[in-house]
């Protein structure tokens, strides 16, 4: 039966789980909608009526003997955006205080279910004495996607991993047992282990991690750590990672990837001393957050259609800001010396949430600026820049895979390069495009969106003046 409680009151369970089907639709996943919440809350809902997964989380909530269980879809109010506003932003909560968190890690759908036969053998041996000995042996699990920070997403046999949401509902949860394939794999503040014992071996956790501070690290108690400990330096170097960890994990809503990392956001700044939250990026690291690139590296980037090609804009996303494309974005570990400065930042939100989508998102920056045009190729793939009348040319590293415009898109658009960093030759260099009219003309000012990165020749801008930009 669905109830409403004051969740400080109860002991409950929240699931982390896919949404997808095996049917290919996410119509046949179970939801509360203003259509049935009357007959949820007062007829109960069937659990024969659910699929698998919902099935199994519930059987090992009463098992733990726990009276309440959290699970999003019937929980939240689906077809109800007032109750959404409510409670996206609330999943800090709800996850950090749950009793325990239930990750089915290993499902792809609800139908998977959390419990999965294990493969064993049974065989015999005899040792030197001759003596018969029964051996029984398991798979051998994959303990490094846990243990190595850099590289545990790429778990296929593991989806949830590969979820924008559940990367979150992983970080704010105070405990979470994930149910894989091979074991059960414990995480909470300061520790992380798995059913085996192996996951913590130092003569077979990866070299690097040995010399960590501490071996019982993850991407969770790492994250722990940062927020209980780090200043507000170790916070913004451990955000870039963040940011590049969650860019590539997949969401299925666009409009959901701003609220899908709002509450990680909201517990990162406990003291107020890294500024104002700018859509991913903190005001505290500009101008270095402007600094991100569209990588291809990722597991989710390989195809020719890695990223999307129209930006986010329609939800609220400024251009500058790396949640405004959908795929894996990368971020250097020591940024530039940045010649590029902000001069002033116009940032209004949509509501009360200060962690959610904006209405306006404008950073007025200082630079050197070099007036260029770009030249697309047929696969629109490949991207040259080049200084306005000006022959050769430099490889733009667009944001958009394949890049959302055509040579012709281009031919009649003023364009620049500004300078963000200093170099030898080549210099550091954000590519953007007027605005069209029609587009933010509240205010007259010019505006420009962001197209990518290049490292563009120093004596492209020699002659050039220092200018003001406005970035949307």
């Amino acid at each position: 039966m669905l109830v409403e409680t004051d969740l400080r009151s109860y002991r409950f369970i929240a699931l982390s789980h896919c949404w997808g089907s095996s049917k290919g639709s996410l119509n046949t996943v179970p939801k509360t909608t203003t259509h049935n919440i009357a007959s949820h809350e007062i007829m109960g809902i069937s659990t024969q009526s659910l699929p698998k997964t919902f099935q199994d989380v519930i059987d090992t909530t009463w098992r733990l003997g726990v009276e309440y269980i959290w699970i999003d879809s019937l929980c939240i109010i689906q077809d109800d955006d007032n109750d959404k506003a409510i409670e996206l932003p609330n999943m800090g909560y709800i996850f950090g205080n749950a009793y325990l968190v239930i990750a089915a890690t290993l499902a792809e759908n609800g139908d998977y279910g959390l419990y999965h036969g294990r493969t064993r053998w049974m065989f015999t041996v005899s040792d030197a004495d001759e003596h018969i000995l029964k051996v029984k042996a398991n798979h051998p699990s994959q303990h490094s996607i846990w243990n190595n920070l850099k590289g545990f997403w790429a778990a296929p046999h593991l989806p949830l991993l590969y979820r924008a949401w559940a990367f979150q509902e992983r970080l704010l949860a105070r405990r979470i047992i994930h149910f894989t394939t091979e074991e059960l794999i414990w995480e909470c503040g300061t520790h992380i282990e798995c059913e085996c014992g192996e996951l913590l071996n130092p003569a077979i956790i990866p070299k690097l991690e040995v010399v960590r501070k501490s071996l019982r690290t993850s991407l969770k108690t790492e994250y722990a750590n940062v927020l209980l400990r780090g200043s507000a330096r170790d916070r913004l170097r451990f955000w870039t990672f963040i940011c590049e960890q969650y860019s590539a994990r997949e969401i299925t809503f666009s409009q959901d990837r701003l609220p899908a990392l709002s509450s990680v956001a909201r517990q990162f700044d406990p003291y107020g001393d890294i500024g104002r939250y700018l859509a991913g990026i903190w005001e505290c690291s500009l101008p270095c957050g402007l600094m991100w690139w569209a990588s291809c590296k990722g597991i989710h980037s390989a195809g020719a259609t890695s990223h999307w090609r129209l930006r986010l804009q329609r939800h609220n996303v400024p251009t500058w800001s790396w949640l405004s494309i959908h795929g894996w974005v990368s971020m250097p570990e020591e940024a530039p010396k940045p010649r590029l400065r902000v001069l002033n930042v116009e940032y209004v939100c949509c509501g009360p949430d200060k962690y959610g989508a904006s209405t306006i998102g404008i950073i007025h920056v200082a630079s050197h600026v070099a007036p260029v045009k770009v030249v697309v190729g047929d696969r629109h793939e490949d991207v040259v820049v080049r200084k306005l009348g000006g022959k050769g040319g430099v490889v733009l590293q667009a944001d958009t895979r394949p890049f959302e415009y055509s040579h012709e898109d281009l031919q009649n658009e003023q364009l620049l390069a500004v300078m963000f960093a200093d170099g030898s030759k080549l210099v550091p260099s954000i590519i953007l495009k007027l605005v069209p009219d029609g587009i933010q003309t509240d205010q007259p000012r010019e505006r420009y969106q962001r197209l990518g990165l290049a490292n563009c020749p120093r004596a492209w801008f020699h002659e050039e003046a220092e200018r003001v930009i406005a970035l949307i």
